[in-house]
């Protein structure tokens, strides 16, 4: 294994995997928490426009679980058109959880940007890395 490839994988280790784990954990315990207030909506004597919201969470529950997945991938340097996919799936899930995180100051500090970013900053620039070398391999061809 080259150096470069050792600071790729440990590098997406720190930036990528353990903050991901914290996103993946809230996103699956918001996708459960979602599905339960569509069952039962009068048991948690929430209004009936939260079914809105629940409705968006579980799809992005799913998403997050794909994204922390495709980050190991991405880690491993096996980034596949499919694995691009979820890495961008993985994106979308953590803007919109860093987007219910911002509405809660007491959660959310203005320090935290890096921590809670930084999942998405990592798979952006391994899709980056993947499209690029795609590119160049349809150049040479």
């Amino acid at each position: 294994m080259s150096p470069l490839a050792a600071l790729n994988m440990v590098l997406t280790f720190v930036l990528g995997i353990v903050p991901g784990t914290f996103f993946c954990v809230m996103a699956v315990g918001l996708g459960c928490m979602s599905l339960v207030s569509l069952v039962f909506p009068t048991f948690w004597g929430a209004p009936p426009s939260s079914a809105l919201f629940a409705l968006l969470v579980v799809p992005v529950a799913v998403m997050a679980v794909y994204g922390y997945i495709g980050l190991f991938y991405a880690a491993g340097d096996m980034v596949t058109p499919k694995v691009a996919r979820w890495l961008l799936y993985g994106i979308l899930a953590t803007v919109f959880f860093v987007a219910i995180l911002a509405r809660e100051p007491e959660y959310f500090r203005p320090g935290a940007w890096s921590f809670f970013s930084s999942p998405a900053i990592v798979g952006g620039l391994h899709v980056a890395r993947f499209l690029i070398r795609s590119r160049r391999r349809r150049a040479s061809v």
